[in-house]
């Protein structure tokens, strides 16, 4: 995945294949591939290698959201509403499920619904954790661009991974100098 991130396409291939190759039929390494050919935004092999996770395990959380978000992605959202609702129930209805359902909720124009996750996630940062980038998914899906960014902000000062900051999910944010700002906090010094 960091192959990837950095730019190093060819690289990040070579490395999943191995990784196939030891073990085919892991649902971790398939869906880990699809994980990789969504950041490098090769939707349908994203699917593909999603595909082959839950045929072997139809209840891996990572196959159903990574083949929903490339779905989303190829705006096959009647694909993927479906697997990201059974992740997010699945999954106990965790803040990050939750925040990926909020999202497709936002971009198929389902506002209430978006609205009502937001809520949810609210209540729950009440008595527990909520990390920040779940917000920044459904902020972003519906254009809130400066919402977003705050909760953006709100990551990057909790130490949230580049890849959520990274992801295609929000590609939308990618362009604006805050989000290279965020980015820029998390290099090294040179």
């Amino acid at each position: 995945w960091l192959l990837a991130l950095a730019g190093r396409r060819s690289e990040a291939i070579i490395a999943i294949r191995r990784a196939q190759d030891v073990d085919p039929l892991a649902p971790l390494v398939n869906s880990g591939a699809g994980w990789m050919y969504f950041l490098i935004r090769e939707y349908d092999k994203a699917i593909a290698e999603c595909q082959k996770c839950v045929e072997v395990d139809p209840h891996f959380l990572v196959g159903l959201y990574v083949m929903a978000m490339a779905y989303a992605k190829k705006g096959l959202y009647d694909e993927a509403m479906p697997l990201i609702s059974r992740a997010t129930e699945l999954s106990g209805r965790a803040p990050f499920y939750l925040g990926l359902l909020g999202q497709i909720y936002a971009e198929t124009g389902r506002m209430a619904e978006a609205d009502a996750v937001l809520s949810e996630l609210d209540q729950r940062s009440t008595t527990s954790y909520v990390p920040p980038h779940c917000y920044v998914y459904i902020h972003a899906s519906r254009g809130d661009k400066d919402q977003a960014f705050a909760w953006q902000e709100k990551a990057c000062q909790d130490g949230a991974p580049p890849f959520y900051f990274m992801s295609p999910a929000i590609e939308s944010l990618h362009d604006d100098p805050r989000h290279k700002a965020h980015l820029a906090r998390m290099q090294p010094p040179s």
